[in-house]
């Protein structure tokens, strides 16, 4: 009994925060609204934020083009203090480009709970014990520092898996490799790297053999480059890429192995999600929804 009046409370608290949080909202000015809920449906849209959101994907990512980046980063941390948001955190990253800016929308909750679950790749694959969440959440750090540039605990924080996530970790140590590996006069220096080689050497195994091997300008090509090429190709060949009808909730998009049972456990668990997402959308007040569910 005392557990079923424990649920009716929290039901109703919850409740009357979201009328609270809706009230606040329509006291919000007309424009600052408007702005918010573009960011937000551009991020379920493009930046899958619904799964971390409404589900437990740990990380999702949303490039944001624009110039009016600080505008959306005031307006969100208006909303955590108004709407006492405690376990979401969205991170603002410059890029190279002026106009493009990485935006990572974190799931607290979920990035503790995988770095918990897989605390020996984390503290295998970086060099030695540091509080990842800690640097994660630290605005003077950007994603990619806090994990040491690791592709493959990227990979894991943005709900990929552990085997996705290596594999493409391996595939960009091999593009490195490879590209470190060519010797003069076909160095990999980024002012001699063109166009041509990129699709000679990443275009597929018989466009390396029948092309770059034959170039005149190449003539040393050393049995650990081709080691290095046949590895990288034999990659791609097992991988693929999702193949789902498009939908505006689409699902996670990340480098597999097509019969991975990992894979088909998390497109399984997303799929579910997205239907969580829809389900709970179907409210036209998309807004008010979804700060909602992050304000519990």
């Amino acid at each position: 009994m005392n557990r079923f009046f424990l649920f009716i409370f929290l039901l109703v608290a919850q409740s009357g925060s979201a009328q609270e949080i809706r009230k606040q909202l329509d006291l919000m000015p007309k424009n600052e609204k408007e702005q918010l809920a573009d960011f937000f449906e551009k991020g379920l849209h493009a930046g899958c934020f619904g799964y971390t959101i409404f589900g437990d994907k740990p990380v999702s990512l949303y490039v944001h083009k624009g110039v009016d980046v600080d505008s959306i980063k005031r307006l969100w941390q208006k909303c955590v203090e108004q709407f006492k948001i405690k376990n979401f955190v969205i991170k603002f990253q410059d890029s190279d480009h002026p106009r493009y800016h990485f935006i990572y929308l974190i799931n607290v909750k979920s990035v503790r709970t995988i770095i918990d679950t897989h605390k020996t790749v984390f503290k295998n694959s970086l060099d030695g014990d540091r509080n990842i969440l800690t640097a994660l959440l630290d605005d003077s750090v950007t994603l990619e520092a806090a994990l040491n540039h690791h592709e493959a605990l990227k990979g894991i924080l943005l709900g990929f898996g552990i085997n996705s996530s290596f594999l493409f970790h391996r595939k960009t140590e091999l593009i490195k490799k490879i590209k470190a590996h060519v010797n003069p006069p076909c160095a990999f220096a980024q002012s001699l790297f063109s166009e041509n080689d990129l699709q000679m050497i990443f275009g597929g195994r018989n466009g390396f053999y029948k092309n770059y091997t034959k170039s005149e300008d190449c003539v040393h090509i050393s049995p650990k480059l081709i080691e290095l090429v046949d590895e990288y190709h034999a990659l791609e060949e097992v991988e693929a890429l999702n193949h789902e009808p498009l939908s505006f909730y689409g699902l996670p998009e990340f480098v597999r192995e097509e019969n991975d049972p990992e894979v088909q456990m998390l497109m399984n668990k997303y799929k579910t999600t997205r239907e969580q997402i829809i389900q709970a959308l179907t409210d036209d007040d998309h807004l008010g929804v979804i700060l909602c569910k992050m304000a519990q």
